[in-house]
C-alpha cells in the first residue's frame, strides 16, 4: 500500500515539474518575442518621447511651396546725378606779382622783354632756379640771378621786335641734379600791350601758415 502511494507521489511531482518546465519555456519564448514582456527580469530600458516637428500644412497642389530667399534689394539710382565736387587746386610754395613796364634798369619801352626777381619769405634774393618762359617767338629756360641789373636774383628774357603784343607764360620750377625741375609756382599768364611790351614778373615764397 504505501508502494502505491509513494508512485503517485513521485508521478505527480514529475507532472508537477514538466507543467512547471513546460511554463518556462512559453516565458522565455515570449520575452524572446517581446522583450518588453512583463514577467523579464531584465526589461529594456523604456526610451524617452523625441519631439516631433509638426508637419507644416500645405495647399492641395502638385508643385512643391517655393519658399522665397532673403535678399538685398538695390539701392534707387538718383534720377539726378550728383553735383560734382571740385577738385582744390595743390596750393603752390611761390605766388607771382605781375607788373607792367617800364622798370628799371630800363625805363622806356625801347625794346619788348620780360624780367623779375625770386626772393623766399623773408625778402632774401634766391638765386640759381630754373624759369620756363614761352609764348610768341619764345620758349626757354633762364636761372634766377642771371641778370644782376634787376638784383641778385633778376633774371630777363629778350623778345623779337617783332613781337610786341601777345600773351607770354611764365612758371618757376625747383632746380635738382634729376633735371626734373618740379613746379614752384602756378603758371603765370602775362600780357604784352604794344604800347609798352614789357613786364616785371617778381616770384615770392609764400609764408607758412
Amino acid at each position: 500500500m504505501k508502494e502505491i502511494w509513494g508512485d503517485r507521489l513521485a508521478n505527480l511531482l514529475t507532472g508537477l515539474a514538466l507543467v512547471a518546465t513546460g511554463g518556462l519555456i512559453l516565458v522565455f519564448a515570449a520575452i524572446a518575442v517581446n522583450p518588453a514582456f512583463p514577467f523579464n527580469p531584465y526589461p529594456p530600458p523604456i526610451p524617452s518621447p523625441s519631439p516631433r516637428l509638426s508637419p507644416t500644412p500645405t495647399r492641395g497642389s502638385s508643385h512643391p511651396a517655393v519658399t522665397p530667399a532673403s535678399s538685398i534689394l538695390p539701392s534707387p539710382t538718383p534720377l539726378w546725378p550728383a553735383t560734382p565736387t571740385p577738385t582744390q587746386e595743390p596750393t603752390m610754395p611761390f605766388s607771382a606779382t605781375v607788373e607792367p613796364g617800364p622798370h628799371q634798369p630800363l625805363m622806356d619801352c625801347s625794346r619788348p622783354l620780360l624780367a623779375g626777381t625770386v626772393t623766399d619769405r623773408e625778402g632774401e634774393p634766391l638765386m640759381g632756379y630754373p624759369l620756363h618762359v614761352w609764348g610768341p617767338g619764345v620758349d626757354t629756360i633762364i636761372l634766377s640771378g642771371s641778370a644782376p641789373a634787376y638784383g641778385p636774383s633778376g633774371w630777363e628774357v629778350a623778345m623779337s621786335e617783332e613781337e610786341t603784343e601777345g600773351v607770354w607764360f611764365v612758371q618757376l620750377h625747383l632746380y635738382n641734379i634729376y633735371r626734373t625741375h618740379p613746379p614752384l609756382s602756378p603758371i603765370v599768364r602775362v600780357a604784352l600791350s604794344e604800347t609798352c611790351p614789357q613786364a616785371m614778373v617778381r616770384f615770392q615764397e609764400q609764408p607758412l601758415r
